[in-house]
């Protein structure tokens, strides 16, 4: 329409690095590494990047001042803006090809009924699933979806 080609997705490795959305994760926790690995299997088309939460990108990207930051969460950066805690799952099951979309059900209670879901596997998530301070390196052909 407008004189560019149609992106036929053969050029996913081009993605801009800082292009939206960023999923930004506890870089430590066994969970939350597990979690993006599972994303990346079930986003073949590389819609999502990732950084640390303690990463140069979340420091530039995420206001200091912004609420979610006191807050033990994911924080999702998208379209929308600044999504935390079981709304930035939901907004990230929604771009997934995956029949875990089925769990997006849940998606109709009350954020605060979600949100409480969501803190107590935050509140646990370390020592039910472990640590790892050595920041495991990204499956094969998605370093480029890892911000600093």
């Amino acid at each position: 329409m407008n004189g560019e080609p149609a992106n036929t997705g053969s050029d996913l490795d081009d993605k801009p690095s800082s292009a939206l959305p960023i999923l930004f994760f506890d870089a430590s926790c066994l969970f939350c590494i597990r979690s993006i690995r599972w994303i990346i299997r079930h986003d073949p088309a590389a819609v999502f990047s990732f950084a640390g939460l303690e990463s140069n990108t979340a420091a530039e990207k995420i206001p200091t001042e912004h609420p979610l930051r006191e807050q033990d969460t994911v924080i999702l950066l998208d379209e929308d803006g600044l999504h935390g805690r079981s709304e930035a799952i939901f907004r990230v099951l929604r771009r997934l090809k995956t029949s875990a979309k089925v769990l997006l059900i849940f998606s109709v209670l009350p954020r605060f009924c979600t949100d409480w879901g969501y803190r107590l596997i935050a509140a646990n998530r370390h020592r039910w699933f472990g640590r790892d301070e050595s920041c495991p390196l990204p499956e094969p052909g998605s370093a480029n979806r890892f911000l600093d």
